[in-house]
């Protein structure tokens, strides 16, 4: 094989091998600082279900451990039940 071609390649797997241990270190960085982020900087809820005409509750649910869990609880018309959870760093209006 030439010797132009091998390094070409060589070099290609250099830079994709470079990007995937960047990404892999951004992710995990960003985990951590999830993880360890206060509640109280997370942006308030600025947008509620009414907005969009449909009636809702406020629930809380309390875990074993005491974590509090807030939601909406939206009746169906058909009986059906969807729970859907926010990304970290945001809030039910911001999904």
């Amino acid at each position: 094989m030439n010797k132009r071609i091998v390094l070409l390649i060589a070099g290609a797997v250099i830079v994709v091998a470079m990007a995937a241990g960047w990404l892999l270190m951004t992710t995990r960085s960003q985990a951590i600082g999830t993880l360890t982020q206060s509640v109280d900087t997370r942006p308030e809820v600025q947008v509620f279900p009414s907005a969009f005409g449909l009636d809702y509750e406020e629930v809380l649910v309390e875990s074993a451990d005491g974590t509090r869990l807030v939601g909406w609880y939206i009746p169906s018309q058909n009986g059906a039940a969807i729970i859907a959870q926010h990304g970290t760093s945001r809030t039910a209006s911001r999904c």
